[in-house]
């Protein structure tokens, strides 16, 4: 009688422990699944949530350099061209914008006043006189200089697309190291038109896409 009590207890241990077994794994493989649902979820939320800052970036991005187009194409038609007062509005949007890395204008040879030659190899110039300034923040402050290989393609394409098209252009983003750190940038390129002839460009240098 004892034996068979003890083959009963034990056979009735190893039946509960087995569906205490099968609860068990049953619960953890719900927990387990619930947790990937919710992790797929985060992600996912927090890709489309990426997706729109970048989005809404470059809609900013491409609203101010539009905005300057115009405004440059304004000043053009009313003769009024006074490179230093042009240059001033350039810094003023960099100032107030810390998300733009950059921001230039460039001018074909002479289309912009007539007075290249006075220009040449002064600040925010080179040997050609082209108003072609690049303002842009390094350690905290903005500085000045003229773009380079402008008129070279496959450098210059982020000035020659533009030019070229007649088209309001974004680069491809690329990676760019700032201060230690790779960043992910593209260029928001707007051409300056007068009469349907495009003179030159204005351009926006976005950064902070996404950082690693």
């Amino acid at each position: 009688m004892k034996s068979i009590r003890s083959r009963l207890i034990l056979s009735m241990s190893i039946s509960i422990f087995a569906v205490l077994g099968i609860i068990v794994g049953i619960v953890g493989i719900t927990v387990r699944n619930s947790t990937l649902e919710q992790a797929y979820s985060s992600v996912e939320l927090q890709a489309k949530y990426s997706s729109k800052k970048v989005q809404q970036k470059l809609e900013f991005a491409m609203d101010i350099s539009r905005t300057l187009a115009n405004s440059f194409q304004g000043l053009k038609e009313i003769g009024s061209t006074e490179r230093d007062d042009m240059n001033m509005m350039l810094k003023n949007v960099l100032s107030e914008n810390p998300d733009f890395l950059g921001v230039w204008t460039i001018w074909e040879q002479n289309a912009l006043d007539e007075k290249d030659g006075i220009y040449k190899d002064t600040e925010g110039h080179d040997g050609t006189g082209r108003f072609i300034p690049y303002w842009y923040w390094s350690d905290g402050n903005i500085h000045n200089e003229p773009c380079v290989s402008y008129d070279v393609p496959g450098d210059g394409d982020y000035y020659l697309l533009a030019r070229d098209s007649g088209k309001e252009t974004i680069l491809e983003p690329f990676e760019y190291d700032i201060e230690g750190k790779t960043v992910l940038m593209t260029s928001i390129v707007a051409p300056v038109i007068v009469d349907d002839k495009v003179l030159g460009a204005v351009s926006i240098y976005l950064w902070k896409l996404c950082s690693r």
